[in-house]
């Protein structure tokens, strides 16, 4: 009965997955101050479009079509399909679980690397800072 109210408790990790996701939806339009976003949303479409990862400028529309290495074609296939199912809003909520996401999986690392964060933290320091 004791071990199973543990898993009722929120962990820090937890804790800092909410507090992080609720800030990065709340602040949502953050997220889209990159001008490159509607960039990699059209890209998206044209790769599902034609299925094939462009080799060159596809949106230079002046100059000539300038060599691109689309080394983000996953993400901006990911953000088409999003862009289409649930818009904007849909690919602030995906970014924003994705970035609460990650910070909770470096403190669950961090918990199996030391059992407390005071710990980590002076260790962290120690191993970073330089002689001399």
């Amino acid at each position: 009965m004791q071990r199973r109210s543990a898993y009722l408790i929120p962990s820090l990790s937890h804790i800092f997955f909410i507090i992080i996701f609720v800030i990065l939806i709340m602040k949502g339009d953050g997220l889209l101050l990159d001008g490159d976003t509607g960039y990699h949303i059209r890209a998206g479409d044209y790769i599902i479009e034609k299925l094939a990862v462009p080799t060159e400028d596809i949106f230079s529309y002046i100059t000539p079509p300038l060599e691109w290495t689309a080394h983000e074609w996953l993400a901006e296939v990911i953000m088409s399909i999003i862009h289409q199912q649930s818009g904007m809003n849909g690919i602030v909520i995906f970014y924003s679980t994705l970035i609460a996401f990650s910070f909770y999986i470096f403190l669950k690392l961090l918990n199996l690397s030391y059992s407390n964060i005071g710990v980590c933290q002076d260790n962290c320091r120690t191993k970073s800072s330089r002689p001399g």
